[in-house]
């Protein structure tokens, strides 16, 4: 059996050396990959690394920084629509709530963040 088999089966964990131990060893070999990884590595490095990121291999940064540009408009859209659905009036006791906006415009407001996650999804898939 193959010694990525036996780690899978026995739970068996490489032996932890110092430094001066690891040096006496030699260089260290290259794992064997197998294809699939070869692809997931090839596909990883095309996604990330293509003609529109910068040479300085920010791709981490860039990743970020569109998540954050996808994500804000809804959360600024969900803050500003909190004090439609939650007022802050105080009641007198025996008087009831007060009902949350009329059911087309909570159509409206449900159908902004569907609409919205299609057009993200849409300038993600453009932009890929």
């Amino acid at each position: 059996m193959r010694e990525s088999f036996q780690r899978l089966f026995m739970m068996w964990e490489p032996e932890v050396l110092p430094l001066k131990a690891q040096a006496e060893h030699g260089s260290a070999q290259e794992p064997e990959r197998s294809q699939f990884s070869h692809l997931v590595r090839h596909f990883l490095a095309r996604f990330f690394n293509h003609e529109t990121a910068s040479p300085d291999g920010d791709a981490k940064t860039r990743l970020v920084l569109i998540a954050f540009a996808t994500g804000l408009p809804g959360f600024v859209v969900a803050l500003y629509l909190w004090p439609v659905y939650h007022p802050l009036t105080l009641h007198p006791p025996n008087h009831s709530p007060v009902a949350g906006p009329p059911y087309w415009l909570r159509v409206n407001h449900h159908f902004f963040f569907v609409v919205y996650s299609f057009v993200a999804m849409g300038i993600a898939t453009v932009f890929e």
